[in-house]
């Protein structure tokens, strides 16, 4: 198993820990996006803690793609 640097830890760990922080103060729904009639769909505050490992997993696939370039 590859061994995870410094730099991936904390791609991981620091928005973890700002979504644990914000947590409760944000409402039970939280607004995601305007649909094309201009309605605000809704999404449960518990999607922050999926959405706090999306820059960790773009950080792996751009090395992956470095990787297949060489």
């Amino acid at each position: 198993m590859p061994k995870l640097r410094t730099s991936e830890f904390l791609l991981i760990i620091v928005p973890l820990l700002v979504s644990v922080v914000l947590y409760p103060f944000l409402p039970s729904t939280v607004p995601r996006h305007f649909g094309i009639n201009g309605e605000v769909s809704y999404i449960s505050k518990d999607f922050i803690f999926i959405f706090s490992f999306v820059p960790f997993l773009a950080y792996k696939l751009h090395k992956y793609k470095e990787r297949l370039k060489k």
